[in-house]
């Protein structure tokens, strides 16, 4: 019995992203909100980042990373 129930697990893929109201069925956290931000904002956080080394830790590791997040969750909820 222990082997079959081993082996049904092996049928279904435990690192696919499930969201929404599937998601929240089954237990899944929800995706999280963006925080929208205004033109104004924009602009200077454009100008605070542009103050940084584009090789520093902020502009060219974590900004990117940053980015590549809003830029899945905005995909996953069909926002883009």
């Amino acid at each position: 019995m222990l082997a079959t129930s081993i082996a049904a697990c092996a049928t279904a893929r435990s690192d696919a992203p499930v969201w929404g109201a599937v998601a929240q069925a089954a237990g899944a956290p929800a995706l999280p909100p963006l925080r929208p931000y205004t033109a104004d904002q924009q602009r200077r956080a454009a100008a605070e980042l542009a103050t940084l080394p584009a090789d520093g830790v902020v502009r060219g590791l974590m900004m990117p990373d940053y980015l590549r997040m809003r830029d899945q969750t905005r995909e996953l909820r069909g926002e883009k």
